[in-house]
Order: structure tokens, then sequence, then C-alpha cells
């Protein structure tokens, strides 16, 4: 009887364990319900803007990229609400799968993340100091936060096992090193409001523009739901039960993927519609290269357009 003892003596009741498990569940299916419902209302518009857009490779990055995460999302709702029941029911598949999920879900975010890069350089007509600066904590950013998955990943596997009684996956307390994972992208998205916003600032635009609006309405919520979802994940990482851990993981790479695209395809559609004009005021979509083809004349022309305008 001593022998059991210390297994059973740190765990919580059962009954715990089932309602973090079920907090987890239902969680995971909110972000998941609204990445489907907006990826559907967004469809139209994205087979129209993006899917009809010229060849590149940023384009077929963003498009596997966003559907790659929905086919595997929607695999793990599927083992998520129904217990893993139709799956592999072993340790060995427990083993494989957090460290998909993980990998998957870091460098997902991290794609999404250069592309609206992009965009930021885009906005400063691909200036090179701001590409140099954005990409260099973009790349120190996703490296360090890859490295730390990993890290993490080769510490809490070997552990990793299947609980028969909840039929769930259950990890080890190592998998709490994930949380810097989450962390240390922060910084990105810090860089990158302050650009946006000094871009703002350095060449106010008129409140009425279209790029205006779909800047403040998706832009800013972008960031903030963004860097509010990284905090989340940290803290529940650190912080909550091993049952709950991944409460926020699913919901927040789903809510991640659902403001990238919705981001990415609104400032599409404002550059296409904005025509003619778009062309000699520079791209703001990713997916045009025209964007670094403005001559310098048209340059000095803009720049007194609008000290006109706000004059």
């Amino acid at each position: 009887m001593e022998a059991l003892q210390p297994v059973s003596s740190p765990e919580p009741d059962f009954a715990s364990i089932w309602r973090h498990l079920l907090a987890t569940r239902y969680l995971a299916l909110a972000g998941y319900i609204v990445l489907v419902w907006d990826s559907t209302l967004m469809l139209p518009r994205e087979r129209q803007y993006i899917w009809s857009a010229p060849s590149s490779p940023l384009k077929w990055i963003y498009l596997v990229k966003k559907y790659t995460a929905i086919l595997f999302l929607t695999f793990a709702m599927i083992t998520e609400m129904r217990g893993m029941e139709g799956v592999i029911k072993s340790t060995t598949f427990c083993k494989a799968w957090f460290p998909i999920a993980i990998l998957l879900g870091t460098i997902s975010i991290a794609v999404g993340d250069g592309i609206v890069l992009k965009r930021v350089c885009i906005l400063w007509e691909n200036r090179r100091s701001v590409y140099i600066t954005l990409f260099m904590v973009w790349a120190a950013g996703t490296t360090a936060a890859l490295c730390l998955s990993i890290f993490a990943i080769s510490k809490f596997t070997p552990d990793v096992t299947f609980d028969r009684d909840l039929n769930t996956c259950v990890p080890s307390n190592h998998i709490r090193l994930v949380s810097s994972a989450w962390g240390i992208p922060l910084i990105f998205d810090a860089a990158v409001m302050i650009m946006t916003c000094w871009n703002a600032l350095d060449r106010p635009r008129q409140i009425t523009t279209r790029l205006t609006m779909t800047l403040t309405k998706d832009g800013i919520i972008y960031f903030l739901i963004h860097s509010a979802l990284r905090k989340v994940n940290t803290i529940i990482f650190l912080k909550v039960p091993l049952s709950m851990l991944l409460a926020g993981f699913y919901c927040s790479w789903a809510l991640a993927v659902t403001f990238t695209s919705r981001l990415v395809i609104n400032l599409r559609v404002v550059d296409v519609q904005n025509g003619a004009d778009s062309l000699v005021r520079g791209r703001i979509s990713p997916f045009d290269q025209t964007s670094s083809q403005t001559s310098s004349l048209d340059k000095i022309k803009i720049h007194r357009e609008e000290e006109y305008e706000f004059m």
C-alpha cells in the first residue's frame, strides 16, 4: 500500500480533473467555432481577392498556413470532444500528438507574424532599415520560441501517458517550459505596434479613408488580441493545473489564425478597390509585388499631396 501513496496523494480528485478537461474542451471548441464561422463569412472575399491574386510565395504560404491550421484544429476538436474515441488509444499516440500540436501551433503563429511583418514594411514603402529591424526581431523571437518548444518537448515527451479512466493524454510538469515560447514573441508584437504607430504619425491620413478605417478596426484589434492571447497562454502554462494546461492553446491558435486572416483579407480588399490610387501610394497588401515600384517622383508627389491635405 505504501508504494501507491506517492502516486495518489499529490493528484487532484477525479471530479476536479474532469471539470478541467471539460473546460479545456469547450474553450477550445469556442475558438474553433469562431475560426470556422469567420472563415465561412470571409470565404467569398478570400476567393475574390486572395485566391485570384498573382501567384507568389507569400500567397501560397498564407493559404497553406491557414488551411493546415483549420484541418489540424478540426482533427483536434474531434479527438478532444470525443475523448480520443475512434483514435488509437495509446501512450505512443500521445507522445506524438503533443509535440506535433505544439510545434505546428508555434510555426503557424510565427508565419502569421511574418505576413504581418511584410504588411508593416509595405506601409513604410519597404524601407530597408525598417525591414531589417523587424525581420531581426521576428527571426530572433521565432528562433527562440522554436528552440524553447523543442527543448520543452524533449523534456516532457518521455513522461507523457494515456489515462484510460479519463480517456485523454496526460503530459508531465515539464510541459510548463512551453510558456517561454509564448512569452518571447511579445517583443515582436511590441516592435510591430511601435512601427505601425510611428508610420501613422509620420504620414497622417484622413480619418475617413478606407485604409485608416481598416488599420484602426482590424489592425489595432489584431495587435491587442494577439498580445493578450500570448500573455494569457504564458500565464496558463505557468500557473494552472496540468489538467487545464491546454485550455487556451487551441483557442488561442484558432483566434490567431482568424484575426491574421481577417487583417490580410481586408487590407487586400482596400488595396484592390483603391485601384490606380493604391499603385501611386504603394500597395498595402503583401500579395502584390508592385509596392516597391513607386518612383521617386511619385513619392514626392504623394508627400506634397498629403501635406496639402493636412495644412
